[in-house]
């Protein structure tokens, strides 16, 4: 018995993808700030659910954010609950939902390419999609994406088992649970996904039967319960104003090219995938193999109608951004994964696999330095010495690739690993300018001036102005006031910490003055990178008080 049918037995794999998804995220899922700025504000959306009691509405401050539906929300409440860490603002907890979520993407893939093909497969797809570089990523960031992956993926092992297995009920529950809390997570996104997959294989494949037990009347009565009350309640408790934003504000402005991200022509997704899926890019040249040449098989079919329908529409859409076509993944790397022990590592899909996991790894390569080189010149050493350590690394993989070494594999997930370890979990946390809003709490703080955490709490509302990224928000408290400058002198009171961004300072102070009230400065002003708008910052803190 080889190695890899050894491992592909019992529990061993889903311990392996697990102990896999852990060791890339869990460092950096502890060690980095809250990020800018969907994740800070789906954190700050969560917490304000339990400040507020409210587990329906789903707000940002002041402002309903009637974008997405609850289930993440949910989640996150449930996982800081069990680490009896309400209140702290503390991201891990809300970042094991990701974490759980990739571990469950991961396992479902295995679980489907061991219905389909093989163990062995199964668990090269597995083990090849928890390294992925997107997945291992959104592991440890605290918003929809990977949990969404996980039980788009797991809709998919439902209907593969009642495709190309038995015919359960607990097969047709498994979907419509699956589907159910993708559909919670991100409404429309699932029901496109997984409703062309399940069109495009009945047409291709012609045959229409083998979809009847999906539509149980126990599985439907399931999903209806599982969704039904939120949807009612929400309408109910925003006079349905939720669908008007949702659909105005959101889905809309995505179709249509007007959403906060530029308008990008089609084939940006087929362009970055080698990078978002390194190093397991050295698989997309067999799944393009079996693609072209296994297309008969029913089996390659269903995985087909998973990844290309879906993918044309994302191509399609004028908003594009680089996590959308993650649950698609699961199908190219089985696809992979099969072609590999199809025909064996050779011909032209070896070597067009190893000229997409050498141009993946150029880039990964190259992010620290290119990260500090312009703005962070100090870091540059250290950025020098990760990048030939993530080189060498890679080099090493490439040189075992060529020479169809069978370690080739383990060396680029170990290179991948030390990527995840060295760079997410070691350096970027360690990078001062990228930490804004954690260094000025933590000023605030030692200034006795945090109004989260100091003095009880009682101190009046941070106001601000210039700076105001949502994971400022989420470090101090919910109520704090980060707007123009005119709202910040409107809402400034005396004894209220402030903070004032360096090019609006003489406006603020003379506005202020104006009011009868002055800034005290004290302290150092916190200077950074504000990445989400790609500009340098300083700030400067102190306290509001009586002319």
């Amino acid at each position: 018995m080889s190695i890899l049918s050894s491992l592909s037995k019992g529990f061993r794999p889903y311990f392996i993808i697990i102990a896999l998804i852990f060791a890339y995220a869990t460092m950096p899922a502890l060690k980095l700030q809250p990020l800018d700025r969907d994740e800070s504000r789906f954190m700050q959306a969560t917490t304000q659910m339990f400040e507020s009691h409210d587990f329906v509405r789903i707000s940002f401050q002041d402002e309903p954010r009637n974008k997405k539906p609850v289930g993440i929300h949910w989640l996150q409440a449930l996982s800081v609950e069990a680490f009896g860490a309400v209140g702290e603002r503390n991201p891990f907890p809300f970042r094991m939902v990701s974490l759980l979520g990739a571990s469950l993407a991961a396992c479902a893939v295995f679980m489907i390419g061991k219905k389909l093909f093989s163990a062995e497969v199964g668990l090269v797809a597995g083990v090849a999609n928890a390294v992925t570089l997107l997945l291992s990523t959104e592991a440890h960031i605290a918003k929809t994406d990977a949990t969404l992956t996980g039980f788009i993926a797991l809709s998919f092992y439902a209907l593969a088992a009642l495709r190309f297995g038995e015919k359960s009920l607990w097969k047709v529950i498994l979907f419509w649970f699956a589907f159910g809390m993708a559909f919670l997570i991100k409404g429309p996104v699932p029901l496109m996904i997984i409703g062309l997959a399940i069109i495009v294989f009945s047409l291709w494949d012609k045959n229409w039967n083998w979809q009847k037990p999906i539509w149980d009347p126990r599985g439907l009565l399931l999903f209806a319960v599982m969704i039904l009350p939120w949807f009612i309640l929400i309408g109910l408790k925003t006079n349905w104003q939720f669908y008007t934003d949702a659909i105005s504000q959101d889905l809309t402005p995505k179709l249509s090219g007007h959403a906060e991200t530029k308008s990008t022509p089609p084939g940006l997704h087929l362009l970055l995938s080698p990078l978002l899926l390194y190093p397991s890019s050295i698989l997309m040249g067999f799944a393009a193999w079996v693609g072209f040449t296994k297309n008969t098989d029913a089996r390659v079919k269903f995985l087909l109608a998973w990844l290309i329908p879906a993918w044309i529409i994302f191509e399609l859409s004028p908003a594009k951004l680089a996590h959308y076509t993650m649950p698609l993944h699961g199908a190219i790397l089985l696809l992979g994964a099969y072609g590999l022990f199809e025909n064996g590592f050779k011909g032209w899909q070896k070597w067009l696999g190893i000229c997409l996991f050498t141009f993946a790894s150029l880039f990964v390569v190259a992010l620290p330095i290119a990260l500090v080189y312009k703005d962070m010149p100090k870091m540059m050493p250290s950025a020098t010495i990760l990048s030939g350590i993530i080189g060498i690394g890679s080099l090493s993989a490439l040189l075992l690739f060529v020479i169809n070494s069978k370690y080739s594999g383990v060396m680029a997930i170990f290179t991948a690993l030390m990527f995840s370890v060295l760079f997410k979990g070691q350096f970027l946390p360690n990078v001062p300018a990228l930490d804004v809003s954690g260094r000025v709490s933590n000023q605030l703080a030692a200034l006795n001036l945090h109004p989260r955490l100091s003095q009880g709490g009682k101190l009046p509302p941070l106001v601000g102005a210039g700076y105001q990224e949502p994971s400022l928000i989420f470090l101090t408290r919910t109520d704090s006031k980060l707007d123009s400058v005119d709202n910040a002198v409107k809402f400034a009171q005396i004894g209220a910490p402030a903070i004032i961004e360096d090019a609006l300072k003489d406006e603020f102070t003379t506005k202020l003055n104006a009011n009868g009230l002055k800034f005290d400065e004290i302290g150092n002003p916190v200077s950074g990178l504000n990445y989400s708008k790609g500009d340098k910052v300083t700030i400067h803190i102190g306290r509001i008080d009586k002319k």
